[in-house]
């Protein structure tokens, strides 16, 4: 079977099934809307070497695995609980799909991205989804920020969430990274009216407060002109647009 059939397949029951034939229902997976942004960077890009933080189920991975078919990449896979908690569905989910240009690595990502650029890989593409505290992500990107070519580009997924949301609003401060693309929730013509009154509310309720207490009680979002309040967004995608030349102690606020 290919990506595309067994894909198909597992949407369309809503159930999985292990090496031993156990059946699970299928959950924590990105939908198609997801897939689809997905699968449009990787046209795009046209990676020689993917990465994937976050395996699950697999669904993400048949995704990029479709999109992917046909040419002669290497797609890594890092994902810590694919055999304890996931049951080694995602695994085998590829191996039934015919994959095999790819690299598992069964370990958390705070030690097998330290042995990836140890081994000096290189990445065109890179999807993150893996644990999503602000530090766990920033640490995901500090490693892959290093092993990115110029032009690459990083999507992050549920960037609705708190930590990574505010983690993107610092990285796409650095000078070589670029936002190129959102999905966005979609949002009613009224909740958007709702978002940017609640903006402009907090920019001159700020007035009243020293400045030095303003970062502590209001997001920069909110008084930053230059940072306009965005539509909750699903996934993220970054581009890489230079090599890292910032200096040992550069800062920009976010």
């Amino acid at each position: 079977m290919s990506a595309s059939a067994v894909l198909q397949q597992v949407l369309e029951s809503g159930k999985v099934q292990d090496r031993q034939g156990r059946s699970y229902a299928l959950h924590s997976h990105i939908d198609a809307a997801k897939g689809a942004f997905l699968q449009h960077w990787i046209a795009r890009v046209q990676p020689a070497a993917a990465l994937e933080i976050g395996c699950a189920f697999g669904i993400s991975s048949l995704y990029i695995q479709e999109a992917l078919e046909g040419k002669l990449a290497i797609h890594t896979i890092i994902d810590p609980q694919q055999e304890s908690e996931w049951h080694g569905v995602g695994r085998y989910l590829l191996e039934s799909a015919g994959c095999q240009r790819l690299v598992w690595m069964e370990e958390g990502s705070e030690t097998a991205l330290p042995a990836l650029l140890k081994q000096e890989a290189r990445f065109d593409f890179a999807f993150i989804d893996g644990w999503h505290t602000f530090d766990h992500v920033l640490l995901d990107f500090f490693y892959i920020n290093r092993m990115c070519k110029t032009g690459a580009v990083v999507v992050f997924d549920d960037a609705d969430f708190p930590a990574v949301r505010s983690l993107l609003a610092y990285l796409e401060q650095y000078p070589h990274w670029e936002r190129v693309d959102v999905l966005e929730w979609p949002l009613s013509r009224q909740r958007k009216l709702y978002a940017r009154t609640m903006q402009r509310i907090a920019r001159l309720l700020s007035a009243c407060f020293p400045r030095e207490y303003r970062d502590h009680i209001f997001h920069q979002h909110a008084l930053r002109p230059d940072k306009p309040l965005r539509d909750p967004a699903r996934m993220v995608a970054l581009r890489k647009t230079g090599e890292d030349e910032r200096s040992w102690d550069w800062w920009a606020p976010f």
